[in-house]
């Protein structure tokens, strides 16, 4: 089916989209105003155009370029624990060492999107970023969905308690047995 035929469809979808990013994140939060925030006023879909696009040319491969040249200098990567400091200290926050793990875990998850791989691949940084800055959002909110959903089945789920407990209280037992660093 042809996406632009079912226009009904379009406009659900596009209202949907940004209701959804209004709405409280937190279940429990269950007051919700929108006042004059959201309202689809006007929507227009229009066929611009019908038929096939043909290709010039002899060649059937399409080379893509993988180097861009903007580049001047290499950039050194930077430690999240750094990155974590440097936030602190711009912004006054006190993020831990876990809030580091969250921030490797959300990147972990952008290094396995095959969207964002192919657009970093083909974009420059700067062009990069549109797809990257909306996709992060989106990554934030699915780690906790996940962090969330691994809470509940501790909290719900005794076997999984006791396994999840066992295998910490040996970790964390094991590492305060070793000499501090000084």
């Amino acid at each position: 089916m042809d996406r632009l035929t079912d226009t009904d469809l379009e406009k659900l979808y596009t209202f949907g989209h940004f209701l959804y990013n209004e709405l409280p994140r937190d279940p429990q939060d269950a007051r919700v105003e929108f006042e004059d925030e959201l309202a689809l006023q006007y929507y227009r879909i229009e066929k611009s155009n019908e038929g096939q696009i043909g290709l010039e040319g002899t060649s059937s491969e399409v080379s893509v370029p993988t180097e861009t040249g903007t580049r001047t200098e290499e950039e050194d990567e930077v430690e999240l624990s750094t990155l974590v400091e440097r936030i602190n200290e711009q912004l006054g926050t006190d993020f831990t060492s876990a809030d580091e793990l969250f921030l490797q875990q959300v990147k972990e998850e952008a290094l396995n999107d095959d969207q964002l791989q192919q657009s970093a691949r083909v974009n420059t940084q700067e062009n990069f970023a549109y797809t990257f800055d909306e996709k992060l959002t989106e990554l934030f909110i699915d780690r906790r969905n996940q962090n969330e959903d691994l809470f509940t089945e501790y909290i719900n789920d005794n076997e999984l308690q006791e396994v999840i407990t066992g295998l910490l209280r040996q970790r964390v037992y094991d590492a305060s047995q070793e000499p501090a660093e000084s």
